[in-house]
């Protein structure tokens, strides 16, 4: 459906007031490019908006469109912590080689403390900052 039928010019006309974009008025009618429904404001007569006329917030224009908003997304932020501390924690000038390097909390390079137990054969960290660090990838899914 793409042309400009009395019904679609009148939805214009409504959109256009309520203060959706071109492109959003152009996605809601479908079939029709953010360019044409310009060019029939245009036509139509509509007028042009300043930077006075009320614009609709985000929230108003999403129910506008029909769209809901993104499901709220849970970050874990327990994996932020860094190191524990304890009697085992070295400043980081103090390290060797056989030293975990991971940051104490809160701690940075400059003023930090660094874990200090043995650490693993292969690996900078021990083995229980390792599962701080060492996080699985999470299993990609498909669509079918």
């Amino acid at each position: 459906m793409s042309g400009w039928t009395p019904d679609r010019e009148n939805l214009l006309r409504i959109l256009w007031t309520q203060g959706l974009s071109a492109s959003q008025i152009a996605k809601r009618l479908g079939g029709v490019s953010r360019n044409a429904v310009i060019g029939k404001r245009i036509r139509m007569g509509l007028p042009e908006r300043d930077g006075k006329a009320p614009r609709q917030t985000k929230a108003q224009r999403a129910k506008a469109l029909g769209n809901m908003a993104p499901p709220l997304v849970f970050i874990d932020r327990s994996r932020e912590t860094g190191a524990e501390r304890g009697d085992w924690n070295v400043r980081y000038a103090d390290k060797s080689e056989t030293h975990c390097v991971m940051f104490v909390g809160g701690e940075s390079r400059e003023t930090g403390l660094i874990c200090g137990r043995i650490r693993q054969f292969d690996k900078p960290y021990c083995s229980a900052c390792a599962r701080l660090a060492y996080v699985p990838a999470e299993p990609v899914r498909r669509r079918a």
